[in-house]
């Protein structure tokens, strides 16, 4: 689980790097940056949600606790996609 959450946070370090390429390029940026950031905080949210769970493997976990994992990263992400749109029209336009 750690390393899981590990390369997820290397990812999203690397997200700035990787969406400034893509802005420069001139690719529909707006919902293409809420829907990677809001992906990749939720996922986070998910797996540290399960990480809390202190699993031996990722697969002990019970079903209950891969549910309430799936149900809050679904929530996080419900919630971050329109709030990293208004912020990049805060900051963008």
């Amino acid at each position: 689980m750690r390393f899981i959450l590990i390369f997820e946070v290397i990812a999203l370090l690397a997200l700035p790097f990787l969406m400034a390429n893509l802005y420069r390029r001139g690719v529909n940026f707006e919902k293409s940056m809420a829907f990677v950031l809001a992906t990749l905080l939720s996922l986070l949210m998910g797996t540290y949600w399960l990480y809390l769970r202190n699993p031996e493997t990722l697969f002990s976990l019970p079903l209950k606790d891969w549910l309430s994992a799936i149900a809050f990263a679904l929530l996080c992400w419900i919630f971050l996609y329109p709030l990293s749109r208004w912020l990049y029209k805060q900051w963008f336009k």
